[in-house]
C-alpha cells in the first residue's frame, strides 16, 4: 500500500508512477481522514509507502494526522519507505518523518526526496506549465529508480544536515502561525462550482449563498482551493491575482 497526499497532484503523480512499478495500490490519506477509515491490513509481501509534500520543512497537518490516527496491522513487518516531494529543498523533512512514523511504532527502511513543480502560491509565483512539465518529463527516470530501490528492498534514509533540521524546526513552528485561512476568498469570477470545498482535504470551506466559506480559522496551506479553481476565483490576498496557478497533469 502506497498512502500519500497531495493538493495540486504531485504526490499523487509520484505515488501513481511509483505502484505501476511496485504493484502496490495507492490510497489517499485525506480521503482516509474524512470518511474515518483509518485501519488497514499489511499483506506479508506488501509495503507500506508513505508520498507526500515537504510543507514548511516537515509535514502536512494531513500527514501528521493521518500517522498518529491509522491503524496498521501486520503479522511481518513490511517494508516502509518514504517519498518527500518538494519545489526546493526538504531540510529536515526526512527526520521529521522517521521520528513520527517511530512515535507510533513504525520503523521507516528508506527515505528520499524528489524535485517536482513549485506550487505555494500563496507566497511566490509557481513555474508556468512549460517549465514544469520539462521538470515532470526529467524526474520520470528518478521516480523509476526509487520504484526500482523499493523493490530491493533497499534501506536508506539520508541524514539530513544540522543547517536542515535548524531550518525545519524554525519553519514548523512559523507553519502552525501563518496556515490561516483569513486572507482566502473568492472574487467575482467564482462560478458556484464547489469544487473548492470538494478539494479540500482539511474539509474547511463549506457552499454557502453558492460562495464559497472557510469555515475553520486554519487549514493545511495545500492549495488546492486556489490552484485547482476552474477560472482562478480563488484568492489569498491581492498578490495572488498576478501570480500562475500551477496543478500537475494528473489531476487534469
Amino acid at each position: 500500500m502506497i498512502f500519500y497526499f497531495t493538493g495540486t497532484g504531485n504526490s499523487l503523480d509520484a505515488a501513481g508512477r511509483i505502484a505501476e512499478k511496485t504493484g502496490d495500490k495507492i490510497i489517499s490519506m485525506s480521503d482516509c481522514l474524512k470518511n474515518g477509515k483509518m485501519s488497514f491490513d499489511i499483506g506479508e509481501n506488501e509495503n507500506a509507502g508513505f508520498v507526500f509534500p515537504v510543507y514548511y520543512g516537515g509535514l502536512p497537518t494531513v500527514v501528521s494526522d493521518f500517522i498518529e490516527k491509522a491503524t496498521l496491522s501486520f503479522s511481518k513487518q513490511p517494508y516502509v519507505f518514504g517519498v518527500i516531494t518538494c519545489g526546493g529543498s526538504a531540510c529536515g523533512c526526512r527526520g521529521v518523518f522517521v521520528r513520527k512514523l517511530s512515535s507510533v511504532g513504525i520503523q521507516a527502511d528508506y527515505v528520499c526526496e524528489i524535485k517536482m513543480p513549485d506550487n505555494y502560491v500563496l507566497l511566490y509565483n509557481p513555474m508556468d506549465d512549460e517549465t514544469a512539465k520539462a521538470l515532470l518529463e526529467r524526474n520520470k527516470a528518478e521516480i523509476a529508480k526509487i520504484a526500482d530501490s523499493v523493490n530491493s528492498k533497499e534501506k536508506y534514509i539520508q541524514e539530513s544536515k544540522l543547517a536542515g533540521r535548524a531550518a525545519s524546526a524554525f519553519m514548523q513552528s512559523a507553519y502552525g502561525i501563518f496556515r490561516k485561512t483569513a486572507k482566502f476568498y473568492a472574487d467575482e469570477s467564482c462560478i458556484s462550482c464547489g469544487e473548492c470545498a470538494k478539494n479540500c482535504p482539511e474539509q474547511a470551506i463549506e457552499i454557502r449563498d453558492g460562495k464559497p466559506k472557510w469555515i475553520k480559522s486554519r487549514c493545511a496551506h495545500c492549495t488546492a482551493c486556489i490552484s485547482r479553481c476552474p477560472v482562478k476565483a480563488i484568492q489569498y490576498g491581492e498578490k495572488t491575482r498576478k501570480r500562475n496557478r500551477y496543478v500537475n497533469p494528473v489531476l487534469k
